[in-house]
């Protein structure tokens, strides 16, 4: 076992090395936070793995109007956010399943299967608003500098534990296959509370009714009773809750966006867009079905 000796003694050894020193400005409070990556390596994470999930989504929709819709409303409230300099890209995705995600270096998708579940641009504006929270408030780098140290000090333990004598090299061996998990990071909570108020601020900055948000956590809570397995991989990305409905809610009646919520919601130009996707809504179901299946091992249906 590691005793007290033994943990004071590597302290300073995993303390002293360059990429432990990662405090950065949160670009969204202005505080202090620790991350160990920077805005280049994040961009550069972005283009190294994006492709591949962009891939398993069976690509970019065929279909270039829905295609430049999407980029088109991410565009909007991009230039409004706290890094209107991060290399933003949207894109609609094939994928069946309900769900949106944003990459570290701007690269944000939602799937077909979500936005077949949408009912105005609003609610379109507040799922790329949420993401563009994520990306703004850096959740990525701040996980990942979060999981690197509960993975550095298991690796330390481990070492301290086989050897009282444990050597550098050992340490830089295991701290090398740190960080190359999936980047679609679960986020937590907190997280989710911020990227949902940053997406509201956002989306009323371009012009949205923030009340928006509200609809798209009301539409999400209803399906996933309906359709669970279609926002499985949603819901463990980003945890939903009551609370989260409620905190919506309660800014809703703030001041600040008093004015934002009697804007009148986009919803004929939301249905114009997305009139040949929606023309699929029944095969897509179907294939969800099918889909479902699959992952119970249900080959025979």
């Amino acid at each position: 076992a590691m005793d007290r000796r033994d943990f004071l003694w590597l302290l300073p050894a995993l303390g002293a090395a360059p990429w432990l020193q990662g405090c950065a400005t949160d670009p969204v409070t202005g505080k202090q936070s620790f991350v160990m990556i920077d805005k280049d390596q994040e961009i550069a994470l972005d283009k190294k793995h994006f492709p591949h999930q962009f891939s398993e989504d069976y690509g970019v929709t065929q279909d270039p109007q829905l295609n430049q819709y999407v980029a088109s409303v991410g565009r909007q409230m991009a230039s409004g956010t706290h890094r209107p300099d991060m290399p933003y890209a949207f894109s609609a995705v094939n994928a069946n399943y309900v769900n949106a995600y944003a990459f570290p270096g701007g690269s944000i998708a939602c799937t077909r299967g979500i936005l077949l579940e949408l009912e105005s641009e609003d609610q379109l504006a507040a799922l790329l608003g949420h993401e563009l929270g994520h990306v703004n408030a850096r959740h990525f780098a701040e996980a990942q500098a979060k999981g690197t140290l509960v993975d550095l000090a298991v690796a330390g333990v481990s070492i301290a534990a086989s050897s009282k004598n444990p050597e550098y090299g050992q340490i830089a061996q295991l701290v090398g296959g740190i960080g190359g998990g999936a980047l679609l990071a679960k986020y937590s909570r907190d997280n989710e509370r911020e990227a949902d108020a940053l997406g509201m601020e956002y989306m009323s900055r371009s012009g949205y009714n923030p009340d928006g948000m509200a609809d798209l956590m009301t539409m999400l809570n209803a399906q996933s009773k309906h359709k669970p397995n279609a926002l499985e991989l949603m819901f463990s990305t980003h945890p939903m809750s009551a609370e989260r409905v409620e905190n919506t809610r309660k800014s809703l009646k703030s001041p600040a966006y008093a004015e934002a919520s009697m804007r009148v919601k986009q919803r004929e130009r939301y249905m114009d867009r997305t009139s040949r996707l929606r023309a699929l809504k029944p095969v897509i179901g179907e294939e969800q079905q099918a889909e479902a299946m699959l992952g119970k091992k249900e080959y025979d249906k």
